[in-house]
């Protein structure tokens, strides 16, 4: 209910029990209360407050007071649901730009990790795997190509081809899980920036040789 006009001395429930049980109901819209009473004594209007009633009526009551005090009410309630109404707009477009922003975060990680992989095998292209061998410091490089690649695509086709390349991606990540950063430096060239600690050239020898089984 949007207004409450209450007693406040009543059997089983009194006014202010009434007023705290309408607080406490979690409603989505706000209650106006107006408690009736003969109680004038400023400790009663302060413990009423207190209790969550908006106004109070005098006993006995005057039916011009009564209709003041709805205007009021009604002015009031008016008020708290065009709030209502704009803070459900504020929400709405709060949800619709989180909505968009995510998507924008989401075009720009994509955007960054198609400028930085090769958009059929997914590993590192050639410019974002050379800036990595700059910037950090591998223990090893390994150099990858795959002959007679022309056959296949000029035989079978670029498709064809397209699949090789995947299927051997494929493998040497398999191979080189957590050793290595793979990439693709040219047309059937990859390339392996090694990480791992070797005590010798033999043994990085030995783990790039195991990459291509």
């Amino acid at each position: 209910f949007s207004l409450v006009i209450s007693d406040w001395m009543m059997p089983g429930v009194d006014g202010l029990e009434l007023c705290r049980n309408i607080r406490q109901s979690g409603a989505d819209s706000y209650t106006y209360v107006i408690l009736l009473t003969a109680r004038a004594q400023r400790e009663d209007h302060l413990e009423a407050l207190d209790a969550g009633v908006d106004d109070f009526l005098t006993k006995p009551l005057n039916q011009g007071d009564l209709a003041a005090r709805m205007k009021t009410a009604q002015r009031i309630l008016t008020w708290e649901h065009q709030l209502q109404d704009v803070n459900e707009s504020l929400l709405r477009n709060a949800m619709v730009l989180a909505t968009q922003a995510a998507e924008i975060d989401r075009m720009r990680e994509e955007e960054e990790y198609l400028a930085t992989h090769d958009m059929l095998t997914g590993v590192l292209n050639r410019h974002a795997w050379f800036t990595a061998a700059t910037s950090t410091k591998p223990t090893a490089v390994a150099i990858f190509d795959i002959d007679f690649f022309k056959g296949v695509n000029d035989e079978h086709g670029h498709p064809a081809g397209d699949g090789v390349l995947i299927h051997v991606t494929q493998r040497l990540n398999d191979a080189l899980v957590d050793q290595a950063t793979l990439g693709r430096i040219g047309g059937e060239e990859f390339a392996a920036l090694f990480h791992v600690a070797f005590t010798d050239a033999e043994e990085a020898c030995s783990a790039a040789l195991d990459a291509v089984g």
